[in-house]
């Protein structure tokens, strides 16, 4: 797996400001952005700034690297394959994340965000969403870089905060992709679980409210297929795990989008879709299921 980061600049004329020296690993990349990160919250001016910035990436109008440089990212193009992908660092170490989007923006088909907000945490998912922007079928990848529970209270936990700058990469994407999907990995511990069908679950899946929709239903069906154990949808087949208070969820529901998709998956099956290409890649294939 060798994904070589180019010094190439990140759009047709990148301004010299942008361009960076790079590791040739992406996951030596998080690594790095996550060293000794500590968790600082965007002021809401700088909030909206990262916003539109990200808006005018996803709509294709252009690379804005001096607004991102303005607000301690670092942004570098890497080559994938047949891909090319911009990468968006935190250069200040304030656990804002790292940010990969696909370039240039692809119009066809559903476009899809793949995040991992509790990758120190939730383990394999940090891997996972690295192998599935590897192997193609997102259109922009986005993971933590702080500790969930670094600070208390929940406040470096970008699930669970209205301003953070993985917000605002988040609501950027869904204004330019209103019909697009929201992929948020999640795992969870079956021993910890209160009710048999969810400890007994491969996955649960949730929209984070009571009522699950279309999408969903849709993914699970697939999955159902696919899985040695249960695909379970909460609230229907089980009362755990339904994302109700996830901060993320509910500003897209504010915007009116409803392609969010919270994706909760056992300790077992996290490994075995890091391990197994087959299975990862059916995986995913259920996913883009839900919007078929």
């Amino acid at each position: 797996m060798l994904w070589i980061i180019s010094m190439l600049s990140c759009a047709l004329s990148l301004p010299a400001a942008c361009l960076a020296a790079a590791s040739p690993v992406l996951l030596d990349r998080l690594s790095q952005a996550s060293r000794g990160a500590h968790y600082e919250q965007p002021t809401p001016e700088a909030f909206e700034q990262a916003r539109k910035a990200f808006l005018a990436l996803f709509e294709g109008r252009r690379i804005p690297c001096d607004t991102l440089e303005s607000l301690g990212f670092r942004v570098i193009r890497m080559p994938l394959k047949n891909q090319s992908w911009v990468l968006i660092e935190d250069v200040r170490h304030r656990g804002a994340g790292l940010f990969a989007v696909r370039w240039p923006i692809r119009r066809q088909g559903v476009p899809l965000l793949l995040q991992a907000p509790h990758s120190f945490f939730d383990r394999y998912t940090r891997e996972l969403a690295a192998q599935w922007m590897q192997e193609g079928g997102f259109a922009a990848v986005a993971w933590n870089t702080a500790h969930r529970y670094q600070l208390d209270g929940g406040r470096s936990d970008v699930a669970h905060q209205d301003i953070s700058f993985f917000q605002a990469f988040m609501l950027a994407f869904a204004q330019a992709n209103p019909s697009g999907g929201v992929i948020q990995l999640h795992g969870f511990s079956s021993a910890k679980r209160r009710q048999v069908d969810a400890a007994s679950a491969d996955v649960i899946l949730s929209n984070g409210t009571l009522h699950a929709s279309v999408i969903i239903k849709r993914i699970d069906a697939c999955l159902d297929d696919l899985l040695v154990g249960a695909s379970r949808v909460f609230p229907d087949e089980v009362g755990e795990l339904g994302a109700t208070s996830n901060r993320n969820a509910r500003a897209l529901r504010a915007m009116g989008f409803v392609g969010f998709v919270h994706v909760e998956m056992s300790l077992s099956l996290r490994k075995k879709l890091s391990d197994v290409w087959f299975m990862r890649n059916r995986f995913q294939r259920c996913i883009e299921e839900g919007w078929r």
